[in-house]
């Protein structure tokens, strides 16, 4: 059976340090998704939903943010790609 891949999502840590600019998250639309949401917050939703893999996309124009969000040999095994600044890149199978 073919893998089922979510195409596009994102990680971010509030408690981060600068470089990383969350203030998007400020605006009052975005309230609630205004938290840290990291690959233990999205595991359990892609099982839900029979997601397999997953593209992990840097949620700003930051090279620091965009490593941080997809380290090589990835730290979930769902991340499939990451995708952003810099050479995109399998980060775990």
């Amino acid at each position: 059976m073919p893998a089922i891949i979510d195409s596009h999502h994102h990680f971010w840590d509030l408690a981060q340090p600068h470089p990383f600019d969350y203030r998007w998250l400020d605006v009052p639309e975005n309230e609630a998704i205004k938290r840290t949401f990291l690959p233990q917050d999205l595991q359990p939703l892609i099982r839900k939903a029979g997601v397999d893999q997953t593209i992990v996309v840097q949620t700003q124009h930051n090279l620091a943010e965009n490593r941080w969000g997809a380290p090589p040999g990835g730290k979930a095994r769902f991340h499939r790609w990451r995708g952003g600044l810099g050479r995109p890149g399998i980060a775990s199978v």
